[in-house]
């Protein structure tokens, strides 16, 4: 083999990882002091004038009925051959005793 073929090694590549990074530090630089210049120009604006206070309006409320457990006298009929509980909500579990339908 000939010295010319041996010599003609390749030579090595310098590595640009050093100059990727100083980029990319100079563009998030830049970038940043843009951001913050740009929001020291948004804090000089005047504010808008505060709008009218909203007027607060008292209103009574009725007492909901207090919660009897029951059945609804839609629910029941006449002619049935049990005693249920009347009341005006489901969720819950009866008293010993039903209330009269006419306090419901």
């Amino acid at each position: 083999m000939s010295q010319a073929v041996l010599d003609n090694a390749p030579t090595p590549r310098r590595d640009r990882s050093l100059a990727v990074v100083g980029v990319f530090l100079l563009v998030s630089l830049g970038l940043h002091v843009g951001g913050f210049w740009a929001l020291g120009e948004g804090a000089a604006r005047t504010l808008p004038a505060a709008k009218r206070p909203v007027e607060m309006v008292m209103v009574e409320v009725v007492k909901p009925p207090p919660l009897i457990v029951g059945m609804t006298m839609s629910s029941t009929t006449s002619a049935g051959s049990f005693a249920a509980p009347v009341g005006n909500t489901a969720y819950g579990r009866t008293g010993p005793t039903a209330k009269d339908p006419k306090d419901v």
